[in-house]
C-alpha cells in the first residue's frame, strides 16, 4: 500500500469514527475481494452509529484508561500535550484529544511529514494500550457495519505498522510516553465490601481489565431472570449481583464474568503478536487479579 493510499484511509476512518457521513463513502474492507465497502448513509445506520460509538462504546482512551472510567481527565490532557509537541493541535471542538479519530488524524499528520517510524511508535505504545478490547467489543454489536468498522481499523493498524518499517515493534515494551498503566488491588473482605464497590470495580476497565457492554449485561440478566434496575454499567452489575444473591443465581453470574475475563484475555493473546506484547502482559496480569476477585466473590457470598 502506498503512503498516499494509507493517508486517505486514515482520514476517511477518522471522520467516520467521529460522525456518520451524510454522503456515501467507501471504507476499505479486507472481507471483500475489491477491498471496498460502499456505505450509503441512512437514518437506521445513523442510529446504529450513535448507539455504538457515542452511547455504549465511546472510542476514547480515557474511557478505558482513566481510573474512574470517565472521558477526559489526565489521559486526554496528556494526549493533547503529546501531539502538540509534534506541532499538531487536535481539533477538540466536538471530540477529545484521546478519541480514536484524533489519534488517526495525528498518525496521518506524522505520515504526511514523513515521520513513519514515529507513527508506528505512537500507535504501538499509546493507541494499542486500549484499542484491542475496543475493537473486539465493537464486533459484538448486532450491527454488521460495526463489525466491518472493527476489521477496517484492525487492517489499518497493520498497514501503519508496515509503513513504519516494523521498527516500532521493538520499542513497544518501553514505558508508555504519557502514562503508566493504572495499578490497583481490590480485595473482597469477609465483611464490609459492598456490592456497589464490586460493581464499580468490574465496570471500570482501568481497574478490572473488563469492558462489558450494557446491552450485554442486560441480556445476561434477562437470561437468568435477574432484575437489575436502571443506571450505569456499575449499577447494572450491582443489581445483577444483588438479585443473584437473593435468587440463588450467583454461580451463573460469576460464570458470566469468568467467561468475559477469558474473552478479554484471548483478545490480548491475539494482539500480543501484533505490536501489543507489552500491553498484553500488563492487561493479562490485571485480568488474572480480577479472576481472583470473582472466585472470592463466589466464596464470600455463598
Amino acid at each position: 500500500m502506498t503512503e498516499i493510499a494509507l493517508f486517505d484511509r486514515l482520514g476517511i476512518l477518522a471522520d467516520f469514527l467521529e460522525r456518520m457521513p451524510r454522503q456515501p463513502i467507501t471504507l476499505y474492507s479486507p472481507l471483500f475481494e475489491s477491498g471496498e465497502l460502499l456505505i450509503e448513509p441512512s437514518d437506521e445506520m445513523a442510529a446504529e452509529h450513535y448507539q455504538a460509538l457515542c452511547h455504549e462504546l465511546m472510542p476514547a482512551a480515557s474511557v478505558f484508561l482513566e481510573p474512574g472510567g470517565m472521558m477526559g481527565g489526565s489521559v486526554s490532557n496528556s494526549a493533547w500535550t503529546f501531539m502538540a509537541e509534534y506541532g499538531y493541535e487536535p481539533d477538540t471542538s466536538s471530540i477529545l484529544a484521546d478519541h480514536l479519530s484524533s489519534s488517526l488524524q495525528f498518525i496521518r499528520f506524522l505520515i504526511e511529514k514523513g515521520q513513519f517510524e514515529q507513527s508506528g511508535i505512537y500507535l504501538n505504545q499509546e493507541v494499542l494500550s486500549w484499542l484491542p478490547p475496543f475493537l473486539d467489543r465493537l464486533k459484538t454489536f448486532q450491527y454488521p457495519l460495526m463489525a466491518q468498522l472493527s476489521l477496517a481499523v484492525e487492517d489499518l493498524v497493520e498497514a501503519v505498522q508496515r509503513v513504519s518499517g516494523g521498527r516500532a515493534n521493538t520499542l513497544a515494551s518501553a514505558p508508555t510516553t504519557f502514562r503508566t498503566l493504572h495499578q490497583t488491588s481490590f480485595n473482597i473482605e469477609e465483611e464490609g465490601t459492598s456490592l456497589a464497590a464490586i460493581g464499580e470495580f468490574l465496570a471500570t476497565h482501568a481497574e478490572s481489565g473488563l469492558y462489558i457492554l450494557k446491552s450485554r449485561l442486560a441480556s445476561e440478566a434477562r437470561l437468568h431472570r435477574l432484575p437489575t434496575g436502571f443506571g450505569s454499567r456499575a449499577r447494572t452489575i450491582e443489581g445483577m449481583l444483588r438479585s443473584a444473591a437473593q435468587y440463588d443465581g450467583l454461580d451463573a453470574v460469576c460464570d458470566f464474568f469468568d467467561a468475559e475475563i477469558l474473552a478479554h484475555r484471548t483478545t490480548w493473546e491475539v494482539w500480543s503478536s501484533k505490536g501489543a506484547s507489552h500491553w498484553a502482559k500488563a492487561w493479562t496480569s490485571k485480568l488474572a487479579a480480577t479472576s481472583a476477585v470473582v472466585s472470592r466473590l463466589r466464596r464470600v457470598t455463598a
